[in-house]
């Protein structure tokens, strides 16, 4: 008997996001690892980002409207609150996921200090593509924790979190950053775990 995979919550934080979100959730949709929930945070959308969610009939697609529009770091970390899933990951509306994504880096979770797995990034127009991060840090090292010090290159975007791991931290995203705390939170959490 196959073993059941473990839930992955991906967490997207939509502020007026219309323009490329049909294609983030036709990505997160059309993932090969299916045990997934998406949980959707908008934070107060004045356009048509609701009616593009609501065109998915996916039982796994949940829906979250902030009270009042929140800083990013805030809407985040209140999107966090609402998961269930043993990983999870950020999706901006935006980006996009490659199908293989979530089974290609679930795999690399099999040492239990592993708190998060990365991958790299493209950047993309319909001129051109590149990878994001030039640098290609020790695969085999225990902590990469000076590395982030000296040359930070991991992108939220590309991060899957084990959430019991990231759990025992101090705190998840410090609420008084906007753009940095997840920054913050990758190098807090290098320092305590390995990531792959």
């Amino acid at each position: 008997m196959k073993k059941k995979e473990k839930l992955v919550s991906i967490i997207m934080n939509c502020f007026n996001g219309e323009n490329y979100l049909l294609d983030a959730l036709k990505s997160v949709q059309s993932q090969s690892y299916q045990n997934f929930e998406l949980i959707f945070y908008d934070n107060c959308s004045t356009d048509n980002s609701k009616k593009i969610f609501e065109s998915f009939k996916d039982y796994r697609f949940k829906y979250f409207k902030s009270k009042k529009k929140e800083m990013l770091g805030l809407a985040r970390l209140n999107a966090l609150k609402k998961i269930k899933g043993f990983f999870f990951l950020f999706l901006d509306c935006d980006d996009y996921l490659l199908p293989n994504k979530l089974a290609v880096q679930i795999k690399l979770f099999k040492n239990k200090h592993i708190g998060a797995v990365y991958s790299n990034s493209f950047f993309f127009s319909k001129y051109r593509k590149k990878k994001l991060y030039k640098i290609h840090p020790r695969d085999n090292a225990d902590s990469i924790f000076y590395d982030l010090i000296k040359n930070y290159y991991i992108s939220l975007d590309t991060v899957i979190f084990k959430k019991k791991i990231v759990e025992k931290l101090p705190e998840i995203f410090n609420s008084n950053f906007n753009l940095i705390h997840d920054l913050d939170l990758i190098i807090r959490l290098s320092k305590e775990y390995q990531i792959k």
